[in-house]
């Protein structure tokens, strides 16, 4: 070989090494900046309020509420593993379940909402579905349940007194809303027509979106799957609501329950978004700016937040039990019958 092919190869390894060391460092750089939102925000929210009167306000939450509303988290991250295990054919619901609940932990110390599907898609793959498959259903999943809150959303807003008073908002949810099912509609009916093979699909912008609609046709369900999953998360959403309102009762009881349903909402979009760690600031800035319409001090909303935020840390310790201890382990688990026939999924 000859001392050109030598440098050739020591070249494409240094620069491998580059390419992997700016990864690390912009994924470094990332989580100290969602880590700092969250701190900024939260430092800036409690500079404006009184915080012995948010201490005050949390104390006289009545117990049976806040453990009516623990109650209600599991039943609803239950509810959420089914509409999960149902796009994802023989895929054993306690394996759902205990992701469902790892991924609560992740998404709570990785920024963004988003941390806790890519722990999903991990646990997937895991069990021994394909890679393109485990994240097609998550992906799947997200989508079918971001278009049950955008109805529940619009709903209650065309319901609320108060909806009319932020018309950009009903728009925005609006427009989301038939986006969500317009892209469905491409999915189940174009993507089925004109299914392009994922191995004769080379890179680029275009033959990316082909790969991306083939791989969720790929690994989706058939089309009262999908139906049943949507019925799922629009009660998946209420109860999660309710969970809210079961607190909120008790601190703030002169909001109606129609409104928390799009102000509960409009905060779990918010949530989303990747710019803080576990909702961090982005939830109690939510709740400060839409309670504020309806007349609602600073300190109750961000005593409301808080309250709902240790509820979810319970729910991510639990996640975080289950996935340091090993505990309801299934891998290894899998037999080869369930590979395929999870594997195996498609629109019918």
């Amino acid at each position: 070989m000859h001392n050109a092919d030598f440098t050739d190869i020591r070249f494409l390894r240094m620069k491998g090494k580059v390419v992997r060391n700016n990864k690390v460092f912009r994924l470094i750089l990332r989580i100290f900046l969602t880590y700092g939102i969250s701190i900024f925000l939260l430092i800036y929210l409690f500079n404006k309020v009184d915080t012995a009167a948010i201490g005050r306000t949390i104390k006289d939450v009545p117990a049976v509420n806040y453990l009516l509303a623990v109650l209600l988290y599991f039943v609803s991250q239950a509810l959420s593993a089914l509409k999960w295990s149902i796009l994802v054919r023989n895929a054993p619901f306690p394996l759902m379940l205990r992701w469902t609940f790892i991924s609560q932990f992740f998404a709570s110390v990785i920024p963004g909402q988003v941390g806790g599907d890519v722990i999903k898609v991990y646990g997937l793959k895991k069990y021994g579905i394909s890679l393109g498959n485990s994240a097609a259903s998550v992906i799947i999943d997200r989508i079918i349940g971001l278009a049950a809150l955008m109805v529940l959303i619009n709903a209650a807003m065309w319901r609320s007194e108060y909806g009319s008073t932020i018309p950009f908002i009903r728009t925005v949810v609006l427009v989301i809303m038939c986006g969500i099912f317009v892209f469905g509609l491409i999915q189940i009916v174009m993507v089925k027509k004109f299914e392009v093979p994922l191995e004769t699909v080379k890179r680029g912008l275009v033959s990316l979106v082909i790969r991306f609609m083939t791989s969720l046709r790929q690994s989706g369900s058939s089309l009262p799957r999908v139906s049943t999953s949507f019925l799922l998360s629009l009660f998946f959403q209420l109860l999660s609501i309710v969970k809210i309102y079961a607190v909120a009762k008790a601190l703030i009881p002169s909001v109606s329950f129609t409104d928390w349903c799009w102000i509960g909402g409009i905060v779990s979009v918010a949530m989303l978004f990747p710019v803080s760690v576990g909702g961090l600031g982005i939830r109690e800035g939510g709740y400060v700016v839409l309670l504020a319409i309806l007349s609602v001090s600073v300190e109750n909303a961000v005593a409301l937040s808080l309250t709902m935020y240790s509820i979810q840390l319970i729910g991510a310790l639990s996640g975080f039990g289950l996935y340091a201890f090993g505990l309801f382990d299934t891998r290894g688990k899998a037999t080869e019958s369930h590979v395929r026939n999870a594997d195996a999924i498609d629109f019918q």
